[in-house]
């Protein structure tokens, strides 16, 4: 027992101890991760954003989720003027932490005009600017509304203890910061002037700026606040001495003077036992006990109600309980005594209290009401900053309001309301630098720019020179394309003054003035001269290239002839790990258009395709995606299209075929495999390819009837029933057919065989020119010997078991002429052809055809075409062969066949996608003879079937879509059906297409947006 004990007493300890070290461990890491948020923040805060980037990065490899390290590192791109860098780690920090106000705060300013800059620039911005309340809110939000971290918790504390009802915040923050970090000297200088800014509280500052005027880190400031404050100082007889002490380290008129007036003073009457108890009180107070003097006070006020000292003493306290109404009142009736010393206590109660009504008057949202209040605040103590900024809050409120509203106003094309909007705002705030420039923006929009240059020049006299007077015109001059302007203002901002926004536009308008100057240079004639300019631009420029600079730049090395540092300049944009703007990419692609980079072109145009765009970008991305269009059909010479000549191309896909029909007979399952090289020789190309093709007819069934019908006929058929011979079996046929031709812009030929492997093979080609009689009048002569495919009979061939006879395998020898003329409002076309049909032991055919009609483009561009019109088609065969029975031929052959359809045909192109959809409808018409088939070897008599007629309804439907995967291959897909004559049929097909060193042109003949699609050799879609 006493073992097991002492085991689990061993076992208690190490699982003790392992949850300590866990936790300690646990600990220790989220030391490390505040450590690491902290030391980003000061790095930050001091402007090193490269120390800080390490920070934050160290922390995301930690905690790939950190809140801080994603917002920070947003903000270091926004310091480097990468605003969609900045964008993309500010998407990720949403998509970790839903609803993080810096997300939201970003998205919210993103929409604003004017130069990004960091969350921390703007926050002091507008702290310089005396914007306190919208100062303290940002750092709030940069905070994640957690406590300060130390880098800036000191310029926090500063700030809200200059805000209204931020005092007492502002004081426990100092205080919290001295007590933690009683070395650091300069929150002990933070925390004394705080003290002095409040009267309850005023010379417990005074007495700890004396310490701090003492020592060498803190002695100037220290003694300038020290001062200020004895000027502030409610004094009484007993503050003498903090006079006299700060005279005697140096020489102060002012200070002296407020001394004298203290020795003036005579002491007020009051009875003897009330006098006792005054002095106690005022003491308390002045030792800060603040409960002990209200009793004290009091009890004054209850042995003599209308002691103007016990009035004034408890007025003092109620100061510094912040009650000012009940502080102003007390002092109040102290003063009606005659006793001037509380004049200034009173008038600080009575700001105090305006302040507090002013409060709550925003609270209730009566703007007007606080905005009263506080103007009657700044006349009653101009000094005091907290109803300053308050008002100038108020203002700033009302006027981002009234600009938030005309941007709503400006983007739903409501200019005029915009206008209203804004002049009333300028009237309300004349000193607005942004609302002024928002309104000279919308008279811009207007046209009406003699408004917009007075509204600018009427700038009120206190408000013209400064910062953001001059940057507001330097943003209208830049808005208008007057660089030179913009740069002259600029220039004209102190450098102390200058925030990073107004930095990187000076560098963006410098720059886009190098380029222009290049451009004038080039117009001279004097290129080498333009390429020095633009080299000596980009060694000033650095590492640190305005992004809106790099296009201009970009287009002025391609004017001077130097492409590849064009593109090395314009593909920084595009390429260099950050997301890329719309204006970016266009300006990118403008390039690429201009240096001829057609391949790299067409994937930047499919992703512009669906980018959000205004309406100016649009025009120019129509303007852009059409002459591209444009140049590709010119640039293809052949009309299969699909390379352009010199360039190699290697395609393979799958073909897919289905006729109905009797099993055995006329159905069909056709499947191919089609794969093609077009090399290029001379003015054209050579075409090698190999299609593997597998066919299934199915089986034949078993009843005397449908077996009369195949190979050796009725006597077969009887032999069969009988069992004196096999049934035939499932028909297929299985072969790879292969082929060799030459393409060039006006002469096609070809040689190759079916499939070998097939039951009967057979040489087919082909001889195809192509050319213009006249203009506008086309020529299409062809001749040919091509496979009839019509059912596996008339492609394969096949065998009849029974009687061991073979036939089938037919061919179509013969020629075609089309002749075409084409009015541009509308075309006619016509053809004839003659063919003569023969096969292995198939009755030897002649077909003959005639048709032509008629077209009307509905829409014709370059990206596009939509065309509809009619055509009558009439055919004739001097035999009916449809049947399967030794010597038919198994191919559809009225002796009569008539089709009047409706045809459209909609093709074109968008980006990396084309297409093609043909479809007709109509009637035809047909007449098969009686049907007479030769006796097979062995056998009896012929076999005669009944003649048909029929006329119905002829439908015809294809799809074709292709779209560039990338910028040298493509992936395609067809799909068809139609009834045309006496069967119905689905086909479709995949493939993919790949071209070497093509300029990702996409598969359309010249001059035209019809797609040709790749397709099997034998059974050709359209």
């Amino acid at each position: 027992m006493p073992c097991r004990a002492a085991r689990l007493t061993r076992l208690v300890c190490l699982a003790a101890c392992c949850a300590l070290g866990a936790a300690g461990l646990a600990a220790a890491q989220g030391d490390a991760r505040t450590a690491l948020a902290e030391q980003g923040l000061y790095w930050q805060s001091l402007g090193r954003f490269e120390l800080a980037e390490a920070s934050w990065r160290k922390l995301l490899s930690a905690d790939p989720r950190s809140a801080d390290a994603l917002y920070g590192m947003s903000q270091v791109e926004l310091a480097r003027g990468n605003a969609e860098a900045a964008r993309g780690w500010i998407a990720r920090l949403g998509a970790a932490h839903p609803g993080d106000p810096r997300a939201i705060q970003f998205e919210a300013r993103s929409r604003q005009s004017g130069a990004q800059a960091t969350d921390l620039q703007l926050a002091r911005s507008a702290a310089r600017a005396g914007r306190t309340a919208e100062a303290v809110q940002m750092y709030r939000t940069i905070f994640n509304n957690r406590p300060p971290p130390e880098p800036l918790a000191l310029e926090f504390y500063q700030l809200v203890g200059a805000s209204p009802g931020g005092w007492d915040e502002a004081r426990l923050g100092l205080e919290s910061l001295v007590k933690d970090k009683p070395g650091h000297p300069d929150y002990k200088l933070a925390l004394a002037q705080l003290q002095t800014y409040r009267e309850p509280t005023r010379r417990e500052g005074i007495r700890s700026l004396v310490d701090l005027s003492r020592q060498a880190a803190t002695a100037t400031a220290a003694r300038a606040s020290w001062r200020q404050a004895l000027l502030w100082l409610d004094a009484r007889a007993a503050d003498a001495a903090l006079y006299r002490d700060y005279l005697a380290t140096q020489s102060d008129p002012a200070v002296a003077q407020r001394l004298q007036a203290l020795a003036e003073t005579r002491p007020v009457d009051a009875r003897p036992a009330v006098a006792d108890r005054l002095g106690p009180a005022f003491a308390a107070l002045d030792r800060g006990e603040v409960p002990d003097a209200e009793r004290r006070f009091s009890e004054v006020l209850r042995q003599q109600p209308g002691n103007a000292d016990a009035q004034g003493g408890l007025g003092l306290v109620r100061l510094r309980q912040q009650r000012f109404a009940q502080a102003q009142a007390l002092l109040e009736q102290a003063s009606k005594a005659g006793a001037r010393k509380w004049a200034s206590a009173l008038r600080s109660a009575t700001y105090w209290n305006l302040v507090g009504q002013a409060g709550a008057a925003r609270d209730r949202n009566d703007p007007s009401a606080a905005r009263s209040l506080l103007e009657r605040a700044v006349r009653l103590e101009p000094r005091e900053s907290a109803a300053r900024n308050a008002l100038a809050d108020l203002r700033l409120e009302a006027g981002e309001l009234a600009r938030a509203q005309a941007r709503r106003q400006g983007e739903a094309g409501d200019l005029a309301g915009a206008q209203r909007t804004l002049e009333d705002a300028l009237g309300s705030n004349p000193d607005s630098s942004w609302i002024r420039h928002d309104l000279a923006l919308v008279y811009r929009r207007q046209g009406l720019e003699a408004q917009a240059r007075r509204v600018m020049e009427s700038v009120p006299a206190s408000q013209r020179g400064t910062p953001d007077d001059l940057y507001t015109r330097a943003l209208l001059a830049a808005d208008a394309g007057d660089r030179a302007g913009g740069l002259h203002y600029l220039e004209h901002i102190p450098a102390a003054s200058r925030r990073p926004e107004m930095m990187q536009l000076q560098r963006r308008l410098w720059a886009l003035e190098q380029a222009q100057r290049a451009r004038d240079l080039l117009s001279q004639g004097q290129a080498d001269a333009a390429r020095d300019l633009l080299a000596r631009t980009e060694s000033t420029l650095g590492t640190d290239i305005p992004r809106d600079a790099f296009g201009p730049l970009a287009l002025a090395y391609a004017d001077a002839g130097d492409t590849a540092r064009a593109l090395s300049l314009s593909r920084q944009l595009a390429s260099n790990g950050e997301p890329s703007s719309v204006a970016d990419r266009l300006q990118h692609a403008s390039l690429l258009f201009k240096t001829n980079q057609d391949a790299e072109l067409a994937a930047v145009l499919e992703q512009l395709r669906t980018a959000d765009m205004t309406g100016a970008q649009r025009k120019d991305f129509e303007a852009l995606r059409t002459g591209y269009d444009a140049r590709q059909a010119g640039a293809r010479q052949t009309a299969g299209g699909d390379v352009a000549a010199g360039n190699p191309a290697l395609a393979a896909g799958g073909v897919y075929r289905r006729r109905g029909g009797e099993p055995g007979l006329g159905r069909l399952s056709d499947k191919q495999i089609a794969i093609e090289a077009r090399l290029p020789l001379g003015a054209g190309r050579l075409v090698l390819g190999a299609t593997p093709t597998e066919l299934d007819a199915g089986t034949l069934a078993p009843d005397l009837a449908t077996a009369s019908r195949f190979g050796g006929g009725a006597q077969a058929a009887q032999l069969q029933s009988t069992g004196a011979v096999a049934a035939p079996g499932s028909q297929t046929a299985r072969g790879v057919g292969l082929s060799v031709g030459y393409e060039s812009p006006s002469l096609d030929a070809s040689i190759g065989t079916t499939p070998l492997g097939f039951a009967e093979t057979n040489v087919i080609g082909n001889l195809t020119y192509r050319g213009q009689l006249a203009d506008q009048v086309s020529l299409k002569a062809d001749l040919s010997r091509r496979p009839v495919t019509d059912s596996l009979l008339s492609f394969a061939g096949t065998r009849d078991p029974r009687t061991g006879v073979r036939w089938g395998g037919v061919v179509a020898s013969g020629g075609r002429l089309d002749l075409g003329r084409d009015f541009e409002a509308w075309g006619i076309y016509g053809y004839g052809s003659a063919h003569s049909i023969t096969g292995r032991h198939v009755t030897t055919n002649s077909r003959y055809e005639l048709g032509g009609g008629v077209y009307l483009p509905l829409s014709r561009n370059a990206s596009s075409s939509l065309t509809v019109g009619a055509n009558l088609d009439l055919l004739s065969y001097d035999k009916n062969l449809s049947q399967f029975t030794y010597g038919q031929g198994g191919y559809f052959s009225p002796q009569r066949y008539a089709s009047l359809t409706l045809p459209l045909d909609w093709s074109g192109r968008d980006g990396r996608m084309a297409w093609r959809l043909n479809a007709s409808i109509g009637v035809q018409s047909f007449r098969e003879d009686p049907v007479s088939s030769l006796p097979a070897s062995g056998t009896a008599a012929f076999t005669t079937l009944a003649g048909t007629r029929r006329t119905g309804l002829a439908y015809n439907f294809a799809a074709i879509v292709e779209y560039q995967i990338a910028p040298q291959l493509y992936l395609g897909g067809a799909l068809g059906f139609n009834n045309a004559r006496d069967y119905r049929q689905v086909s479709g097909n995949a493939y993919l297409r790949y071209l070497f060193g093509s300029s990702g042109s996409q598969n359309v003949p010249a001059g035209s947006t019809t797609l040709k699609p790749f397709s099997s050799p034998y059974t050709p879609l359209l």
